[in-house]
């Protein structure tokens, strides 16, 4: 990375403005070069969560990568206009949620010429809502996350033709009339073929809290869902309040030929209130023996 260099001490090396940009923009370019290396412009570094609570849409504060700079965006609570929280995400409901670069200035001061200046600048990101996004800003579900950028990066590079490595996503929507049976994730593969799962991962977003009861989420060969023949979804992660990642919890177990893989909940009973979508993500190799 360059560095300012400083070249004698003890004899009043000069310093100017532009030395502080230097340094600031030096640290900036370490950064923007990974960001280049994953192939994004824009990025979720961190929080910016979204949950409905009652009559409240609350978003969390956070840190956003704008292709340029890091910059930190002030969490915020709005009035709930009840689209789907899924559709809230995804962009696709009536009501948007989106960003706003918000600068502003500070810490006046006094020069040597008398004269005052504002010698801090907050170069910040405001959330918003509306069903219109304004021109010049941008919808918040179009930004990715970070390690979603970092997770697909791993994939592109891994040798997945050779291996035949699949990867599959499914969104699964609960609530208290949906989803008393199994959903499939990966259909049949063929006669003389097996699916090996070799991960399996889930986000859930929450509208309202699911109450499941002591249900939980399996995934297994064939349609008896009430045991998990591959792995499962814990019942506090089914529960949570809030928006959620995890890993499945495997159960080794033996594999069947020309069996599909399915998804549901291990009392095929519908949840006894509350709404949430959960993203599926499997990663699978079909064997043929």
């Amino acid at each position: 990375m360059n560095q300012l260099l400083a070249v004698l001490t003890g004899v009043g090396q000069p310093l100017r403005p532009e030395d502080w940009k230097f340094i600031q923009d030096a640290n900036l370019e370490i950064f923007k070069s990974i960001m280049n290396g994953l192939g994004a412009q824009k990025c979720i570094l961190y929080g910016l969560e979204v949950v409905v609570d009652g009559s409240d849409l609350i978003v969390s504060d956070g840190y956003i990568f704008d292709g340029d700079e890091i910059s930190y965006v002030p969490g915020q609570t709005f009035v709930y206009h009840g689209d789907a929280i899924v559709k809230v995400l995804d962009g696709s409901g009536q009501w948007k949620l989106y960003l706003t670069q918000a600068i502003t200035e500070g810490e006046n001061r006094t020069f040597k010429d008398a004269s005052t200046h504002d010698v801090w600048q907050y170069r910040r990101y405001a959330l918003g809502y509306a069903e219109t996004v304004p021109e010049g800003s941008t919808n918040l579900s179009s930004i990715k996350l970070i390690l979603d950028l970092i997770s697909e990066y791993v994939i592109s590079v891994l040798p997945a033709p050779n291996l035949g490595i699949d990867i599959k996503e499914r969104q699964v929507n609960f609530n208290p009339d949906d989803l008393d049976q199994y959903m499939e994730l990966i259909p049949t593969p063929g006669a003389g073929k097996v699916i090996q799962v070799i991960a399996c991962s889930a986000k859930i977003a929450v509208s309202t809290k699911l109450d499941v009861g002591t249900q939980k989420l399996f995934v297994t060969y064939g349609t008896d869902i009430t045991t998990p023949g591959i792995g499962e979804f814990s019942n506090a992660f089914l529960e949570n309040p809030l928006t959620a990642i995890t890993q499945m919890i495997a159960h080794p177990d033996r594999m069947y030929e020309n069996q599909a893989v399915n998804v549901g909940l291990s009392g095929e009973t519908r949840p006894l209130t509350g709404s949430a979508s959960i993203t599926i993500n499997v990663i699978y190799k079909i064997i043929e023996f």
